[in-house]
């Protein structure tokens, strides 16, 4: 396993400053540019399958990326299926041209074709199917356009947890916090299946929270629920791991003990759930190679005759450390 000192000596930083960085500690003075560097390194040097890059240049490939690389930095989701993409296609010879979600309405010339990362409305998505033919959408159901994508299994270990919590603890207090999002234009609201589920399971509850998908949102809907309940919370769900990072810090800051008083699972297992101040159990979500299998069946398509129009469902694995 990578350690902080390993990502230290990387980035010329301290150990401190690493372990600051990734704990999303708003005190911390540093640059974007650092900030954003740590983070690779932290996923990166947990990944080392690709070693080497291909020399031979094959085409172009342009990506687009659903959040700019500052919001990358807020929710590490959307950086680590990137950096799987880009991996895969360095060691096959490919060069990268990025395309902002501002821009998708004029088409990039000389293309071999294009991967988008993130939620597209069907007006977006027809549109870039439109002006790309050979195109691969992650993160969105682009069948409905006729586009191959990937996905994730959000239900499946998510409900298994949840049932384990509902057998163990008081339902009343058991809380789901979790973020809201939009399509890339606006138009459409993205509703979180795990919102659905714990509403199926939890019927008339009111424990869900949803704000952003950040640190910051998960440290103050925790704050709003301590000063808005007597009784502790026994569980918490979070709606990914940056959140629960949060959820814990205030927790701590209140000498509220994780896990023997509450209880916090997270989502995704980015590289920071491992260097958590308590280290976070989470459901492994699969982000690199979910970015690999974009790329690969990208790639695929390109080769073919009749290209298989088909939704590849990346399957999840729960993740058990001490915050549960």
């Amino acid at each position: 396993m990578t350690t902080l000192n390993d990502i230290a000596k990387v980035a010329h930083v301290s150990v401190a400053t690493v372990s600051r960085v990734l704990s999303y500690d708003k005190s911390m003075s540093v640059s974007n540019e650092t900030r954003s560097k740590i983070f690779e390194l932290a996923e990166t040097l947990n990944y080392t399958k690709y070693k080497t890059k291909n020399e031979r240049v094959n085409g172009t490939i342009g990506l687009v990326t659903w959040y700019s690389r500052e919001e990358e930095l807020s929710d590490l989701y959307y950086l680590s299926i990137r950096l799987g993409i880009e991996n895969y296609l360095q060691q096959n010879g490919f060069l990268i041209q990025y395309i902002s979600p501002q821009k998708i309405d004029v088409k990039s010339k000389h293309l071999t074709g294009v991967i988008a990362i993130g939620k597209f409305s069907h007006q977006e998505m027809q549109h870039l199917s439109d002006m790309y033919q050979q195109i691969v959408f992650i993160g969105c159901n682009s069948l409905k356009v006729h586009r191959s994508c990937v996905m994730t299994d959000v239900e499946c270990d998510f409900q298994a947890l949840l049932q384990d919590a509902l057998s163990k603890f008081d339902a009343s207090r058991i809380f789901l916090l979790t973020g809201k999002e939009s399509t890339n234009d606006q138009t459409e609201i993205i509703q979180d299946e795990r919102v659905l589920l714990f509403e199926k399971y939890l019927k008339g509850t009111t424990n869900v929270y949803q704000q952003h998908f950040t640190a910051n949102s998960g440290y103050q809907l925790m704050t709003d629920i301590l000063d808005a309940h007597d009784a502790l919370p026994q569980v918490i769900f979070a709606g990914n791991d940056a959140m629960a990072i949060g959820i814990i810090k205030k927790l701590l800051e209140a000498n509220i003990k994780v896990p023997e008083q509450v209880k916090v699972i997270g989502f995704d297992n980015i590289s920071i759930a491992q260097y958590a101040a308590v280290p976070l159990t989470t459901i492994d979500v699969k982000t690199t190679q979910m970015g690999e299998m974009g790329a690969k069946l990208l790639l695929e398509n390109l080769k073919a005759t009749q290209p298989l129009i088909q939704r590849i469902t990346v399957g999840t694995e729960l993740v058990s450390r001490q915050s549960y």
